[in-house]
């Protein structure tokens, strides 16, 4: 019909915890931030992933190939990766003339990355520029400090200047932006002067890490919901999927054992 096929932004988020699914906790306060709950209000869904408080890459896999993570060849499918193509998503909307790129915010040595996104369908790969010296990219790393790593608020504007730039130099040349954030990683680490953490637990069973991750939580919508508006803006009519890879593994009292048995594999998505 002649119509300009729709950019699709992909943004998979590390450990990406909802305190409300929570069964019996009690915040001080509500955890998301005013922005996003403005911006998506009740609209937002559950999905399953195959793995519990880690091996990102087992959802990776089944959001980018669209098959279950079954690890009938290894424990994590990434590692079966040559760099053969696979017949993935990416792949497949290169074929209809897609720049599909990924941007994965940690390191590229971690569960085969490389070879697999080249399998997966991926004609171009960027990492921190701090841990992959052999091509250009736009992405830094920079010096997180005590919290370790890249906070996604200092990730997103990074991603969104490189969509503009696609949109600038590529203007008839659709575009699948695939994107993997590292922030929300264990320990959950705080910078209490960037990020003071202000919600409080109100619950007898105490758990330090899951205080950070519930105040976290908060920053990251916030971060979140200002992407997601920027990305509209620039990209009005493009599809924008946001989802967790895991939740983190919270290991520490009855509270987390309770509400890691409420929860089961079950994700917030965005």
């Amino acid at each position: 019909c002649g119509r300009q096929p729709r950019n699709v932004h992909v943004i998979m988020m590390e450990s990406l915890l909802d305190p409300r699914l929570f069964s019996d906790l009690e915040l001080s306060r509500d955890p998301v931030h005013p922005d996003f709950a403005a911006l998506f209000g009740d609209k937002v869904g559950l999905s399953v992933s195959p793995v519990f408080g880690g091996a990102t890459s087992q959802a990776e896999f089944e959001v980018l190939c669209g098959v279950p993570a079954f690890e009938r060849l290894s424990s994590v499918e990434f590692n079966t990766f040559t760099g053969a193509q696979a017949h993935c998503l990416p792949g497949l909307l290169a074929e209809l003339g897609y720049r599909s790129i990924a941007s994965n915010a940690y390191k590229p040595n971690f569960f085969n990355t490389q070879a697999a996104y080249r399998g997966i369908g991926f004609a171009e790969q960027q990492f921190p520029v701090e841990f992959f010296t052999l091509e250009p990219t736009y992405l830094k790393f920079g010096d997180p400090g005590d919290e370790e790593y890249l906070f996604d608020g200092d990730l997103f504007p990074q991603n969104l200047d490189f969509v503009r730039r696609h949109l600038e130099e590529h203007p008839g040349q659709p575009l699948f932006n695939y994107l993997l954030t590292i922030y929300g990683h264990t320990p959950n680490h705080l910078n209490p002067e960037k990020r003071p953490s202000f919600i409080e637990l109100e619950t007898k069973y105490l758990d330090d890490q899951l205080d950070r991750a519930v105040n976290q939580f908060y920053y990251r919508t916030e971060a979140i919901a200002h992407f997601v508006k920027e990305l509209i803006a620039l990209d009005p009519n493009s599809l924008i999927v946001i989802v967790s890879d895991h939740v983190p593994p919270l290991q520490y009292g009855p509270i987390t054992y309770k509400a890691m048995n409420y929860m089961g594999n079950q994700e917030g998505s965005y």
